[in-house]
């Protein structure tokens, strides 16, 4: 539930940035990123069930099965993790600044908008 949790939470924020800007260019690179998030988001969800076949041998080592590397499987599952975080996070960025207002008021947006990526 936790990698549920995570990727529909990155796609609800992307879909937000599609309220927000509206241009052709940006609706378009906020769909590839919803792909790539749902296409991430399949791969950890399935990962996490499957990772030891079969699914009872991950707690119950006695029976026979097999598991792929775990450690591998969570270190990339949070390179991956890391990487849409960067993403979705610093997507705004440019378009904020290109925005037409005051220097203070665009550093301020960006502040906040920085602040989510904490």
């Amino acid at each position: 539930m936790y990698n549920l949790a995570l990727v529909l939470t990155k796609i609800s924020i992307v879909l937000q940035y599609m309220r927000i800007f509206t241009q052709k260019k940006i609706q378009k690179l906020c769909f590839i990123m919803i792909g790539i998030l749902i296409v991430y988001g399949i791969w950890t969800i399935f990962g996490s069930f499957f990772m030891c076949l079969p699914v009872a041998y991950f707690w119950d080592k006695t029976i026979d099965g097999h598991c792929m590397n775990q450690l591998a499987f969570w270190f990339s599952n949070s390179a991956l993790n890391i990487t849409t975080d960067i993403l979705v996070f610093a997507f705004p960025m440019p378009l904020l600044h290109a925005l037409q207002l005051p220097r203070n008021q665009k550093i301020g947006l960006m502040i906040i908008f920085a602040f989510g990526g904490l």
